[in-house]
């Protein structure tokens, strides 16, 4: 029950890096190539949309006015705080009150504790997996 249920919240973290691995297989096995820069010029232009799009959500994450160094500090962490209660939760409930919950809430916590950990590592160690 316990490692089925972690390999549930393990999978949507794993997801792109698998999903990745199948299209270069197929692009490999096809000889048709994934979509990628074929041109100096072309990296250039989609490492400049790269850099636009990060710079637009700094932006909108940017805080207006004048405020406290510890609201500022904690506003950037607050994020981490949520995904960690999030994920301390969901390993409390299953690993001591399993049959407390209902199988649709356990299901939700699932899901929940799925997106939290992808939130913390999935992402990143895509972009580390597929830089080498």
């Amino acid at each position: 029950m316990i490692l089925e249920t972690l390999f549930t919240v393990a999978l949507p973290a794993l997801l792109p890096a698998i999903m990745d691995g199948v299209k270069t297989v197929l692009a490999k096995v096809t000889g048709a190539s994934v979509a990628e820069p074929k041109t100096v010029e072309d990296l250039i232009k989609l490492k400049t949309a790269d850099i636009a799009h990060i710079k637009a959500l700094a932006e909108l994450d940017k805080p207006y006015g004048d405020i406290a160094p510890w609201v500022a500090n904690f506003r950037s962490s607050i994020r981490y705080f949520a995904v960690s209660g999030i994920l301390l939760f969901y390993l409390f409930a299953v690993v001591f009150v399993p049959e407390a919950i209902s199988p649709e809430r356990m299901t939700f916590l699932e899901t929940l504790a799925g997106q939290a950990l992808f939130f913390l590592i999935g992402d990143r160690a895509y972009l580390h997996i597929k830089q080498k």
